[in-house]
């Protein structure tokens, strides 16, 4: 999911550690050029900048977190149980990302791919979904890897 001819080079980017190769390939795959960095401590925002959107009749909810804050374990822990799926976004340009990619596994995200080379936004996608869903899955063969990747 991105335009090849968006950007030629992502910026800076404060992906997780154990996504950072990944992350790397995919870069590298699409000729665009990014640097990881960790991230600053205490420069993170207080507040998160977060859209939601919830799909009543498919009890599924995506999440995108433009600009990661301290707060928001708690906005996920508010976050209903019973929905069938959430997807989130979550901005590899935000200082907080790494910290957030931690809040989002312990409530119970898992990481699901990358949404690169959008204006101003690098995504990484992690999901969260109710039951089993891997038999449902359709892959091609160029994105086998990724599922590799993933444990799928």
């Amino acid at each position: 999911m991105c335009r090849r001819w968006a950007l030629a080079d992502a910026g800076e980017l404060f992906c997780p550690a154990e996504h950072r190769a990944a992350a790397e390939r995919v870069y590298a795959a699409l000729g665009a050029a990014a640097r990881f960095t960790d991230a600053v401590p205490g420069a993170v925002r207080a507040e998160s900048e977060l859209e939601e959107e919830y799909d009543a009749r498919h009890r599924g909810r995506v999440l995108i977190v433009r600009a990661a804050g301290e707060d928001l374990p708690k906005r996920l822990a508010a976050l209903p149980a019973d929905d069938a799926a959430a997807v989130c976004y979550l901005n590899l340009k935000s200082p907080g990302a790494e910290r957030s990619y931690a809040a989002l596994c312990e409530a119970g995200f898992s990481f699901a791919g990358f949404k690169p080379l959008g204006p101003g936004e690098e995504f990484m996608l992690l999901a969260r979904v109710a039951g089993e869903w891997r038999g449902t899955l359709h892959l091609t063969p160029g994105g086998r890897w990724l599922a590799d990747y993933m444990e799928l």
